[in-house]
Parts: structure tokens; sequence; C-alpha cells
């Protein structure tokens, strides 16, 4: 028995309807709702021991950027601030991972390690806490360095998101 393909978008518009209705997201478009019912955050320090040019600046602005995207939140001084986020790198290495016969390197990886808190802007006490999270991203020349490092960023900013979101 086949279907004609007005029946095929039919049914796929009305998965998607269904869906929707019943809440389900993908994770990297999953709402988040800040700790307190705070809107207005502050991304303070960025503790980054690091010697990676440029990781502190992009991780800022990925992180910005994906909260932006997904929920109610709004960016603001210090002194205006209901929540202030803070990161902290504890590593990142790009190495090889793979090498072929000859021991020449056919893939990289770069990893990197960090936590997020959020406190409370008035009294400085810690209302949420993320576990150690560890993203990766591999690429094949040391050319794509610099763009495996902007993946990795991106990532890092998604996987703090979907476990702010989760209410991990």
């Amino acid at each position: 028995m086949w279907c004609s393909i007005r029946e095929v978008g039919i049914f796929v518009a009305g998965l998607a309807l269904l869906l929707s209705a019943c809440g389900y997201h993908f994770s990297s478009a999953a709402p988040i709702a800040l700790p307190r019912d705070m809107q207005q955050l502050y991304l303070g320090e960025i503790e980054d021991p690091t010697t990676e040019p440029q990781l502190e600046s992009r991780l800022r602005t990925g992180i910005r950027n994906e909260f932006t995207q997904r929920g109610e939140v709004k960016w603001v001084s210090r002194e205006r601030a209901e929540g202030l986020l803070r990161i902290r790198i504890f590593s990142f290495s790009s190495s090889s991972k793979l090498e072929n016969p000859e021991q020449e390197t056919v893939r990289y990886e770069a990893v990197m390690r960090f936590r997020g808190r959020i406190f409370q802007s008035e009294d400085d006490a810690l209302v949420w806490e993320s576990r150690e999270l560890t993203v990766r991203e591999s690429y094949s020349q040391q050319s794509e360095s610099d763009r495996a490092q902007r993946r990795l960023v991106r990532l890092a900013a998604e996987k703090l998101a979907n476990q702010l979101g989760q209410k991990f």
C-alpha cells in the first residue's frame, strides 16, 4: 500500500504539530529557565588559565548568543543584573588523535573542560552550578584548528545551556 505525497505531507505536518504541542524540543533549541526566575544576567569573569588565543572572547560571545537565542535572558551591566554568570575553563588541548602507519597525523582533536556558575548579584550566593562539562571537536588538518575551536566553543555554549535548561 503506497501513500500519496499529499498524505505523507499531512502525516509529517501532524507529527510536527503533535511534537510541538507536547513540549518536545530539540536540545539545541530547548528553552532555558534561569534559576529563581532571573532574567537579567551579567556575564562576568571567564577564568581561563590556558594560553589559547581568543578562547575566552569566543566563549563569551558563544554563551551570550546561545542563551539569548534560547530564552528570556537579557544581558545587562553588573549593577542591573539579577544574576552573575561565571565560567571557569579547567583545560583546553589540541593534539593528534589518529596517526597512519607512517606516524603522520591524520586526525586532530580539540578538547575543553569547563564549568559554569550563576550567583545572585546582591549577595554573591551560589544559585546554580553545572557539573564539569567536556566538549570535543575533531578535525583533519592543522590548518582547520581555528575553525575547530569556533565549533568547540559553540558546542560548549550549547552544552551549558542544555544543562541549565534541564535544571541539572
